[in-house]
């Protein structure tokens, strides 16, 4: 390598239509803009990864109506999912009624479950992501 090759135009990353499509989706759930029920797992996913469960309901249920979107999520997500959702979302409501560590508990079990199954929230949203046109 000389001294001449850090002047060399450097090669343009080029991403696949496949990439540009799933960056568009994200793109367009940052703006809000994503088809329902997908702008909502996104929102799920994103909140789960970011902080578990227990992130998802509180930042959801201070910012929207929790019971509306996981009643837009359950019907499209698969069973282990949709399982997992419901009886974190249930723990949650009931946090008031149970002690806190119990709820602490749940909502980790909720998170792992989330995780060892998380490939298949990915098959919906690369499903989703295939119909956007570019």
């Amino acid at each position: 390598m000389s001294i001449f090759d850090l002047f060399k135009p450097k090669p343009k990353l080029t991403l696949s239509h496949e990439e540009q499509q799933w960056n568009r989706m994200w793109d367009l759930w940052c703006e809000g803009r994503a088809a329902s029920p997908y702008q909502e797992l996104m929102t799920y996913q994103s909140e789960v990864n970011n902080g578990g469960h227990s992130q998802y309901f509180f930042n959801t249920a201070n910012n929207g109506d929790l019971k509306a979107e996981v009643e837009v999520l359950l019907p499209i997500l698969p069973p282990p999912h949709a399982e997992n959702l419901r009886k974190g979302y249930e723990a949650f409501a009931a946090m008031a009624d149970i002690a806190d560590d119990d709820c602490d508990d749940l909502l980790d079990e909720c998170d792992d479950v989330f995780y060892a199954n998380e490939a298949a929230i990915n098959d919906l949203l690369r499903a989703y992501a295939d119909t956007i046109v570019l």
